[in-house]
Formats: C-alpha cells, structure tokens, sequence
C-alpha cells in the first residue's frame, strides 16, 4: 500500500471496510501491553470491519423461536 492509499485508509476508515481498533483507541500502541505495536491491530490503528451475513436458515430459526415463544405466553393464559 502505497503513502497516499494509506492516507486515504487512515482519513476514511469505514470506506474501506476498516473500523478503530477498540483495544489501542486507534493509537497503534496499549499501554495495556509491553508491546511496541497494539497486538490486535499490529501498530495501523484500525482493524477490519466485521460484516455479520445473514442466511436464510437464521430467519428460519428466529421464526421458530419466536413461534414458540408465542405458544409458551397462550399456554400461560
């Protein structure tokens, strides 16, 4: 990566896929650690997004358990 992608890393984070590192606040460094660089993020600051994909088997199984939950509530009626 070249000075001036880095820069452009560094300035928008989120376009990239890239969030602030939570254990170094985005320094690089911890004074949680002995560590020269932040272990988590190794020294950048940022860290890569999670993305959390959704599957059609999670929608299925959210439904039944809200089926059941449902049934449990009528049944304490």
């Amino acid at each position: 990566m070249n000075a001036q992608n880095t820069m452009e890393l560094m300035l928008n984070p989120e376009k990239y896929g890239y969030v602030e590192c939570k254990h170094c606040n985005g320094y690089g460094t911890s004074l949680k650690e002995s560590a020269l660089k932040c272990t988590k993020c190794g020294g950048l600051g940022l860290v890569k997004k999670l993305v959390m994909k959704r599957s059609p088997s999670d929608d299925a199984f959210w439904s039944d358990v809200y089926k059941t939950i449902q049934q449990k509530i009528k049944k304490e009626e």
